[in-house]
């Protein structure tokens, strides 16, 4: 069975400006997905952190099936 991804838009104001909720999921994820740059926005909550392989298009099918059966939570620009 494959777990669903959770996507949270991250802004410029990084931890501080993320709603509870957003908080909530990245604290609760087994691996946080996403550029260098976002990844760096969160505090270090023991999950796996992966940035995105390049190229994305080809690399991301094995990204996702190595991580299918955890807690993914990607991170995003904005409010995607």
């Amino acid at each position: 069975m494959k777990t669903p991804v959770t996507v949270v838009g991250i802004g410029a104001d990084g931890w501080e400006g993320l709603p509870p909720a957003s908080r909530d999921a990245i604290r609760e994820a087994q691996v946080l997905l996403g550029g260098t740059r976002h990844l760096a926005l969160v505090p270090d909550t023991g999950a796996v952190r992966e940035p995105w392989p390049s190229p994305l298009l080809s690399g991301l099918p094995m990204l996702l099936d190595r991580y299918r059966d955890r807690r993914v939570v990607v991170l995003a620009s904005g409010d995607p």
